[in-house]
């Protein structure tokens, strides 16, 4: 457990020591390999520092959960923030792939067609009969949820993750 020390010239700081079963995926992600380092300078006040050690203290326990629960093969729980961050990775991944060579504008027509029709697979009875006009029917839970490995195949999603 880490413990935030006050310095003599008012200065605070905390050391976290990494435990050995994460150590070399730590260092590899977050630089350090043998101890977390926290420091807030006497501007900030005891109030602030106080504050951001116990955000540093969380994000330190979450990376070493997260790495553990990694080495196990285990899912990882992202909160909205995280989740979002990844998505913008993923953006950036996917856009770079396709910088030099953007391809032909009619394939990806024909890729959102295929999403579309893909989609309607789970759309209701009633729908599948209708034109294509009201699209209302798409965020059925149902519809989102049978078309989600589609457009993860799409968008090379299980590459990302591995890479």
């Amino acid at each position: 457990m880490a413990h935030l020390q006050q310095k003599p010239n008012g200065s605070y700081s905390a050391r976290k020591r990494l435990p050995d079963d994460v150590r070399e995926e730590y260092g590899r992600l977050y630089g350090a390999r043998f101890e977390a380092k926290f420091f807030a300078p006497a501007s900030v006040g005891r109030q602030a520092a106080v504050q951001r050690f116990r955000t540093w203290e969380a994000e330190v326990a979450q990376r070493i959960e997260t790495i553990r629960k990694v080495l196990r093969g285990e899912g990882v729980d992202l909160d909205r923030k995280q989740a979002v961050a990844l998505a913008g990775e993923w953006y950036k991944w996917f856009v770079a792939r396709h910088e030099d060579a953007p391809g032909d504008p009619v394939a990806y027509e024909q890729a959102l067609w295929d999403i579309i029709e893909a989609m309607r697979q789970f759309a209701p009875d009633e729908v599948r009969e209708q034109p294509l006009r009201d699209m209302e029917w798409a965020r059925d839970p149902e519809v989102r949820a049978g078309v989600r490995p589609i457009i993860a195949d799409l968008g090379h999603t299980a590459q990302f993750v591995a890479s």
